[in-house]
């Protein structure tokens, strides 16, 4: 995974932690910037083949500008799948399953 997605990934997913913490910290934060920013305009994500969560999609819900999100090859499972779904109906997921995978017991 190239340096930029990988940042991507990790700003992701620090944003989607920060949904439940305290909003005490300081203006000038990054992280929190970067969580603005993406409960404000992110309009698509394409995460294809990253190590991101059904925890990312949770935080996703709360996108209100989200229209696409790719998370095919990742460790999301079918039910953090059809649990953002049923919440976000209008958003378009692409959700292939990663290769060699094993279907859950």
């Amino acid at each position: 995974m190239g340096i930029y997605r990988r940042a991507l990934v990790q700003g992701l997913e620090t944003a989607s932690r920060l949904r439940e913490r305290s909003a005490a910290r300081p203006r000038g934060d990054r992280t929190a910037r970067l969580r603005v920013a993406l409960q404000s305009g992110l309009e698509a994500a394409h995460l294809r083949g990253t190590p991101v969560t059904d925890e990312l999609l949770r935080a996703a819900v709360h996108w209100p500008k989200l229209r696409y999100i790719d998370v095919s090859d990742t460790a999301v499972s079918e039910s953090g799948v059809a649990q953002f779904s049923e919440k976000r109906p209008k958003v378009r997921v692409s959700a292939k399953a990663k290769q060699g995978a094993s279907p859950p017991n």
